[in-house]
């Protein structure tokens, strides 16, 4: 059995939209909120953009404001990297 350490990233201030922010050596933009409905509550979801560290091309990616976890790749080098 391998255990990892994982480290939890949240937004703790107010939202700056289009404003970079780096994190793990990576620029990431806040661009959007979105409201979803999953099961019985809505979640209130923050629409990222980065740039895939593969291929160099922008992506998007959802969060929520307590569990940030930053993508590093685009959804089809994720498979790959």
């Amino acid at each position: 059995m391998r255990l990892e350490r994982l480290f939890l990233w949240r937004v703790r201030s107010e939202l700056d939209f289009g404003h970079p922010i780096t994190l793990q050596g990576r620029d990431y933009r806040l661009i959007a909120t979105r409201i979803e409905h999953d099961r019985a509550k809505p979640s209130n979801m923050l629409v990222w953009e980065g740039r895939c560290v593969t291929c160099k091309q922008p992506f998007q990616f959802k969060t929520t404001r307590n569990r940030f976890y930053p993508a590093a790749n685009c959804p089809l080098h994720r498979r790959t990297a």
